[in-house]
């Protein structure tokens, strides 16, 4: 009877832990489907493609971008020429099939179309590699856009927001803004409405502000630094142009230039909270100020800056900071970092929805099971009865 007893407990624990493991499982390979990068397969409609190359013009921007690359050596002469090359093909496409005389939005359609039959998404800090190999993200689509916007007279501008860049222009007929999305619909562009949860709003007076050419040629260097050998820092830094000085995007890098250095002071630290009370949705200060508190042992001024992040844009860099603070950002960052494995790069927020979607097939399995179980359990008292 006890061994009858035992068998059926041990029974009863090896189904909850079936339950548990095919729910992590099929929870798991949806969410890596859903999430994993799909670039490689987007890179194959280009495996064909023969390379062009072709020579400097300093016409066009992206051309003037790209030599700025090569001249802080993120690529050779070689990959210049080619990425030239692939700048150049999608101006000539642009050039033979939009028309001249259409206003500004409907060249923006057929533009906008031409470069997502060019160039496939996929985010890059610097532009040179990127054309070369037939991808883009959205300022380096904006850049593109700029180029050929000029070749037909048409005036577009870029605007800046938290993390991601758009185009603005106006509407001929009405006289009104409007603004364009450049990476919309697999990278074909459609109109912006930026009300919209997905531009992240910041009081800085910097972004939402339409500029030119002159400032992405401004703010260029410092965005490229990701890509370059830290022995080129000191002199992208000291370069910088001193109407730059304010800007969020450079201070971001300034900042984090400085604590690479160990050179962050508490004038600095002063700053950076000062900075943090109009720049709201800005993660880089946040984080910068973060690790400050944290290598001084002050963990609830850590977290009390940390939790100004919204979980939505808390990725890998910044929870490699949280996971300092609890246990259960420990656990959240070991999951981030297994989705990390298979490609699939999942912010805090989705993590904790990974989580809830877990518990919640789990419950679902579990109560079906049960179900099944009682239902058999009922049949076989009815047919004893009988």
């Amino acid at each position: 009877m006890l061994l009858s007893a035992r068998k059926s407990v041990l029974r009863t624990i090896m189904l909850f832990i079936a339950i548990a493991i095919i729910s992590v499982l099929v929870v798991s390979l949806v969410f890596i489907t859903e999430t994993r990068d799909k670039s490689a397969a987007h890179a194959e409609r280009f495996e064909h493609t023969p390379d062009v190359f072709a020579d400097y013009d300093s016409l066009n921007l992206t051309h003037r971008l790209v030599r700025m690359d090569e001249q802080n050596g993120i690529v050779n002469s070689n990959e210049a020429r080619k990425a030239y090359g692939a700048i150049n093909d999608f101006l000539r496409k642009v050039k033979d099939t939009c028309s001249i005389d259409g206003t500004t939005e409907n060249f923006l359609t057929c533009a906008n179309k031409t470069l997502g039959a060019n160039f496939y998404y996929k985010p890059s800090a610097t532009v040179a590699k990127a054309y070369a190999n037939h991808y883009s993200d959205c300022d380096l689509n904006v850049y593109l856009m700029f180029d050929a916007a000029r070749a037909f007279n048409k005036k577009v501008e870029i605007v800046y927001a938290p993390r991601h860049a758009f185009l603005s222009f106006t509407n001929e007929k009405i006289g009104m803004r409007f603004y364009w999305e450049t990476t919309e619909n697999k990278n074909t562009g459609a109109t912006a409405d930026i009300t919209d949860s997905f531009y992240k709003k910041t009081h800085h007076r910097f972004y939402y502000s339409p500029v030119g050419e002159h400032i992405i040629e401004k703010l260029y260097p410092i965005l490229s630094l990701a890509d370059m050998d830290s022995h080129r820092w000191d002199a992208v830094v000291k370069s910088i142009d001193k109407s730059m000085s304010d800007n969020p995007i450079v201070l971001d890098f300034y900042y984090e230039y400085r604590e690479s250095k160990k050179q962050l002071s508490q004038n600095d630290i002063r700053k950076l909270y000062g900075l943090i009370q109009d720049d709201i949705s800005s993660v880089d200060k946040r984080l910068i100020l973060a690790r400050h508190f944290l290598g001084k042992g002050k963990r609830d001024e850590a977290m009390s800056i940390l939790n100004q992040i919204d979980d939505s844009v808390c990725e890998l860099p910044c929870m490699k900071v949280r996971e300092k603070t609890s246990s259960i950002d420990r656990v959240v960052y070991s999951l981030m970092k297994m989705f990390k494995w298979f490609n699939s790069d999942i912010s805090r927020a989705g993590i904790i929805f990974y989580v809830l979607a877990v518990i919640g097939a789990y419950a679902i399995l579990l109560f079906f099971v049960i179900s099944m179980k009682k239902n058999s359990r009922s049949k076989k008292k009815d047919n004893n009865l009988n």
